[in-house]
């Protein structure tokens, strides 16, 4: 009888346990799904902002160097001299580039961070990213420092005019952007949408700069445009429904500064 007493009293104890145990697996689990991994192919696409994810960024940059040469190439007419020394300056850059890749790369992926990390996780890898994004071969990149030097007196004419005309292109489109941005809430005639559209100017390109602001930097330039002009254009009620727009504008000023599109001598008193 004791054995027959006790027995279930065991069995209890045993269940409730074996529930303790499968309890505390359970949270551990759930603790464990809460938490974020990162993987290389997360990092590279938060680093190359969604584009090549499933390639590397040293192959992702290596077959942009190859493109970009390419496109000189046909435009300037290059020795072989030349391309090897763009070639090798390029490589240089990416190689340099990667380093702070692998990096930071060493400190983040294949390791759990809590949720509330993501964004912080996320501004680390953003300055890479917007590196990434502006161009590795511009501004004070060996590569351009490389090209300035090699080219001789036509061939850099040349490549300042290709410059000019794309540089002319982007802003265009910039415009016509902006102008339809504003124009879901400013509602315009075809005969305003033009003149509006006259108002802006291209501006001294810019040595670089991400492409991505320039919608930003025709709000800018339409902060500085004076009153008048636009009373020209548009009546009151239109102006006034404007004002967010040449509001937001005047505020991108260091943005525009920090990405390259606004030079001190572009900038508005």
């Amino acid at each position: 009888m004791r054995n027959s007493t006790n027995q279930p009293g065991l069995d209890l104890c045993g269940i409730a346990a074996l529930l303790a145990v499968v309890l505390i697996a359970c949270c551990a689990a759930t603790s464990h799904a809460q938490d974020f991994q990162m993987s290389e192919q997360q990092f590279n696409s938060w680093l190359m902002n969604g584009s090549g994810a499933n390639n590397s960024p040293e192959d992702h940059l290596g077959s942009t160097l190859q493109v970009q040469i390419k496109q000189l190439d046909t435009i300037c007419e290059f020795t072989d001299q030349q391309r090897q020394k763009l070639e090798l300056a390029g490589g240089r850059d990416i190689a340099r580039f990667i380093r702070r890749v692998d990096k930071l790369k060493a400190e983040v992926v294949g390791k759990s961070f809590p949720q509330n990390d993501i964004n912080e996780l996320w501004q680390r890898i953003q300055p890479l990213s917007q590196e990434w994004q502006g161009g590795i071969f511009k501004g004070e990149s060996l590569f351009a420092k490389v090209l300035a030097g090699i080219m001789d007196e036509e061939q850099t004419a040349t490549y300042e005019q290709m410059l000019t005309n794309q540089w002319n292109r982007q802003y265009a489109a910039a415009v016509k952007v902006a102008v339809a941005t504003i124009e879901r809430g400013v509602p315009m005639t075809s005969t305003q949408r033009e003149a509006f559209v006259e108002l802006f100017e291209p501006p001294p390109r810019p040595k670089a700069g991400d492409m991505r602001y320039l919608r930003y930097l025709v709000l800018y330039q339409l902060s500085a445009v004076p009153e008048s002009e636009l009373s020209a254009i548009f009546d009151e009620a239109q102006i006034e429904a404007m004002q967010q727009h040449i509001a937001q504008g005047r505020q991108m000023k260091p943005t525009l500064r920090s990405m390259g599109l606004l030079a001190e001598e572009d900038e508005q008193e």
